[in-house]
């Protein structure tokens, strides 16, 4: 446990060290931005995001 703790902050070698977060923050604290960070690892992985399990729902319009 300790090699993976010195692995993972130390040499930062799962790190992708141009974000500012690391994706479990943003997955507890800034879901929107989790979802974009997603979507963007999809496209660069020549992915379809449609392929993905979830459905996004779209967000209900308040009228008046």
């Amino acid at each position: 446990m300790t090699q993976f703790l010195q692995e993972k902050y130390v040499n930062k070698r799962w790190v992708d060290t141009s974000m500012k977060y690391d994706p479990l923050y943003l997955w507890e604290n800034k879901r929107s931005r989790f979802d974009k960070f997603v979507k963007r690892v999809y496209a660069r992985a020549g992915g379809d995001e449609e392929e993905s399990e979830e459905e996004e729902v779209a967000p209900v319009k308040k009228s008046k």
